[in-house]
């Protein structure tokens, strides 16, 4: 581990404070971690931008503590309604964005949420103030060097009063989570490989609507000609708008307010004369898609996460998502590093665990893109992909790129490195795999709901242990655009699972539990609770599922072997069956003794081959399923380094 010379100084440099930065900052501070978070604009930016919530990245942000704010302020996809033209006043068709999901024991949370960014960014600003630390504003990397023990990081900062100021500080590490036009990617000298789509622009932004219902998500037109989306938001009066259409000229929209409120009037009717009044653009952009993603998310102490590592189509509404596990995947494995309780071989792990969540997202996307612009949606998984509307990438000039459905066919382009300039080539060989992709999204999409990122797994990392019968996951088709290869294709959206849980698998909730805590210094407490409330982004979670007939004895082997590892990382729950004879809590270093009294630890976890002890990592991911503590002592060998 790498020490500066001040024990107060930051070990950890983050460059970039939009989502995926301040998730990690959070993941890190949570962690006791010394942060320094910059931020070269000026001010915290604001907009609706990547609105959309899926049900995974709200399980995140439960865990790091800032979950209920976030669904207190949140507001979920309204019924959309599309109306005649050109009277633009009389809904012709009224539909669901998202059908509403029942929420389940394993899966409380299955509905999409929208929550502008700026109010996203806001929330985890304050929690992370809460933690003393705070975003440095006007505040940029210029250059960096990395050395054995420390990279060097020159960094210019400009005070309110305008002056400049240069500086040079040593760090741990160093994180990049400033955006697709990021300095950190470049001067790492990581490939972006991929391509970009040649579609109709779209602008986008957000606007102030009197005299319009806020019940429904208005749309007028199609994008083959003209289409005008007026999405309500959690701010009363705020739209968020989606411009598109072959017959649109967006350079001039998008750089007038004006000429934005003419066009909204000009192609929605009549709705004018019955009383919708647009008052005031308050956040104007615009974009054009790119589908690229690095080779691999780090060299030495320095890494990207987020936009800076990967950027895609508009479909489906993944980018700020896939940003925010980014950051969960790396927070606790840095921060375990950073502290000195794991090697640094562990953060190996990160781009061997994420880059092919990437690599099948991108295809994934662009599979249903494709499909969208063809006329070709076949199933309504693929219309959510293709409806959800996200903000989420920077363009060339700085401002953010807006993702949103068109219908106009794109023309296929060959991949190349990144370039603020260059053209890219045509490519003629995309009908073949297009049709292949589809048949495989097709055949695997069994059940609904890939979309909210619950079935993303790690099945394949080699910091995981199952042993369990090896079933190999169904191998994903040839890749749809030229991206960097991964060692193999997995299914890492979980769309042809079966239902068993496995290492690598999101580690399931379990409501209805009760029984007794022990904690150091404390005395005994009687607790309802959750499998939710147990984990813990600062800890790995060991659940014991007692068989009947044992005694809590038979598990002192398994809690003694544990006491190798920091007894502060390592929480141990032992659940029981309702109805049976609970054991007698008497051994030392089990903190939860829990009843099961629905059985819904017992169903989410009903692992196979006699395994019974399951570990669950700070990010709620399964890290192991073993029988016993030879299995445990294999895992966590693996992520500590033993003192």
């Amino acid at each position: 581990m790498a020490m500066t010379d001040d024990p107060q100084a930051p070990q950890v440099l983050i460059v970039g404070a939009g989502p995926t930065g301040l998730v990690l900052a959070l993941a890190l501070r949570r962690n006791g971690v010394r942060v320094r978070l910059i931020e070269k604009d000026l001010a915290a930016r604001i907009g609706q931008r990547g609105a959309g919530i899926m049900p995974r990245s709200l399980e995140i942000f439960h865990l790091l503590g800032v979950g209920d704010q976030i669904e207190s302020q949140g507001i979920y996809s309204p019924r959309v309604r599309l109306y005649d033209m050109p009277e633009g006043t009389h809904a012709i068709q009224t539909f669901d964005m998202q059908p509403w999901n029942e929420p389940t024991p394993a899966c409380p949370y299955l509905n999409i949420q929208h929550l502008g960014q700026d109010r996203l960014e806001t929330i985890i600003r304050s929690t992370l103030a809460q933690l003393h630390c705070h975003v440095e504003q006007s505040a940029e990397l210029i250059d960096f060097e990395q050395y054995p023990d420390r990279v060097s990081a020159r960094i210019k900062t400009k005070t309110p009063d305008g002056q400049l100021h240069e500086e040079t500080s040593n760090f741990d590490y160093l994180i990049g989570a400033d955006g697709a036009r990021g300095v950190v990617r470049k001067l790492l000298g990581l490939s972006f490989l991929g391509e970009t789509r040649v579609v109709e622009h779209l602008v986008v932004g957000d606007v102030t609507v009197e005299g319009l219902t806020e019940e429904y998500w208005h749309m007028w037109g199609d994008a083959s000609t003209t289409l005008v989306s007026l999405r309500p938001t959690e701010t009363p009066t705020t739209f968020n708008f989606m411009i598109g259409g072959l017959d649109v000229d967006h350079d001039s929209l998008a750089h007038s307010n004006e000429a934005v409120i003419r066009f909204i009037y000009a192609h929605t009717g009549k709705m004018r004369e019955h009383g919708m009044n647009v008052k005031e653009v308050t956040w104007l952009s615009h974009y054009r898609p790119n589908i690229r993603m690095v080779d691999t998310f780090g060299k030495g102490r320095v890494f990207v996460a987020g936009d800076s590592a990967h950027v895609h189509s508009p479909t489906g509404g993944q980018g700020m998502n896939t940003g925010v596990q980014d950051a969960f995947n790396l927070g606790w494995k840095l921060a375990l590093v950073a502290n000195g309780h794991a090697k640094p071989s562990l953060l190996d792990s990160f781009t061997e665990e994420r880059l092919p969540v990437i690599a099948d997202m991108l295809d994934q996307t662009t599979v249903i893109l494709k499909k969208a612009f063809n006329g070709r949606i076949r199933s309504e998984e693929e219309k959510h992909w293709v409806e959800v509307v996200e903000v989420e990438q920077e363009d060339a000039e700085g401002e953010v790129k807006v993702a949103g459905p068109s219908t106009k066919e794109p023309r296929p382009i060959a991949a190349k490195e990144d370039s603020d300039t260059e053209d890219l080539e045509d490519e003629d060989d995309w009908e073949d795999d297009e049709e292949r992709a589809g048949r495989q999204w097709k055949e695997d999409e069994k059940r609904p709901g890939s979309l909210l990122q619950l079935g993303v797994n790690y099945r394949w990392s080699s910091v995981t242990v199952d042993e369990q019968e090896q079933q190999l996951s169904k191998p994903i088709s040839k890749r749809l655009i030229d991206l960097p290869p991964t060692p193999t294709r997995h299914d890492s959206y979980g769309r042809g699972f079966d239902g068993c849980l496995k290492a690598g698998d999101r580690a399931p909730d379990a409501p209805a539990l009760r029984g007794i805590r022990h904690t150091r210094g404390e005395e005994q407490k009687s607790i309802n609770t959750r499998l939710f409330q147990v984990f813990d982004p600062t800890k790995h979670t060991v659940l014991l599922f007692t068989r009947p007939g044992e005694t809590i004895a038979s598990y002192a082997p398994v809690v003694e072997a544990l006491k190798a590892y920091p007894a502060e990382l390592v929480r141990i729950a032992a659940l029981y069956r309702s109805g049976v004879p609970s054991p007698i809590p008497t051994l030392e270093g089990i903190e939860y003794f829990l009843e099961d009294m629905s059985g819904f630890a017992r169903d989410a976890y009903d692992v196979r081959g006699g395994c019974n002890v399951i570990v669950v990592r700070p990010d709620g991911v399964v890290g192991a399923v073993v029988n016993g503590m030879t299995g445990l002592k294999r895992y966590f060998d693996g992520i500590f380094s033993r003192k």
